[in-house]
């Protein structure tokens, strides 16, 4: 489970992306948090394969912890909002004030890519994640969707030792912007291995007419920290 082929057979898995945001000085508290929630996933591997929790790497007090859940069914993610650590995680926010604004969710789709590679999605420390939103010229994403298709091909082959995630979905809300997901064993394999690929710099060129728009976050993985 987790390789390239694999992931696009994956048809009734809902994914989400909840954004999450601590108060000035709470962060560590927030992900502290999250512990009966990390517990629950463990015991629920084989409905919830994927589940990454990450901190922004920016400025403390402005940044935003991201969930990444891939659960198999809407019944799993719907048994998981009702669960006893879904309810402990709410009401230590609510009792510590940890959020500065209230949590936001996002239903995504897996469009190109894999999640992670087998045997699992593991976490430790040192992995750095990329979070990139995508914005197409309208009518295009499509294409740009393709294109990302041949790239994690490429890198499923040629960056097993450093690509863990390489994952694209898209939002039913609108239909030009193309988020991605990306983890990689530290920051330096990124710049120095995947962005000068050969794959990449192809891809560059190939939608350097579709694509208009990019925003590229930095974050970590503290699953295994907290």
């Amino acid at each position: 489970m987790g390789s390239y082929a694999e992931e696009q057979r994956i048809a009734e898995d809902m994914t989400i992306f909840e954004h999450w945001f601590p108060s000035a000085g709470k962060t560590e508290k927030l992900l502290e948090a999250f512990k009966a929630v990390l517990d629950y996933v463990v015991q629920n591997a084989d409905n919830i394969p994927c589940f990454y929790l990450l901190k922004e790497k920016i400025e403390e007090g402005t940044g935003t912890i991201i969930v990444a859940t891939r659960f198999a069914t809407k019944t799993v993610h719907d048994d998981y909002l009702k669960s006893a650590a879904r309810t402990s995680l709410q009401n230590l926010c609510r009792q510590d004030s940890l959020l500065r604004a209230p949590p936001l969710a996002q239903a995504l789709r897996t469009a190109a890519g894999f999640s992670f590679r087998p045997p699992g999605p593991q976490s430790f420390p040192g992995i750095h994640a990329a979070m990139a939103k995508i914005q197409y010229a309208p009518g295009t994403r499509s294409h740009g969707i393709e294109h990302w298709k041949s790239v994690a091909a490429s890198v499923d082959e040629t960056e097993k030792e450093g690509t863990y995630t390489y994952w694209f979905l898209t939002d039913p809300e609108d239909e030009d912007v193309l988020f991605s997901l990306e983890r990689y064993k530290s920051e330096e394999y990124l710049w120095n291995v995947h962005v000068p690929s050969a794959a990449i710099q192809d891809n560059i060129a190939k939608q350097k007419g579709i694509r208009i728009g990019l925003v590229l976050r930095g974050f970590e993985s503290v699953e295994e920290n907290t």
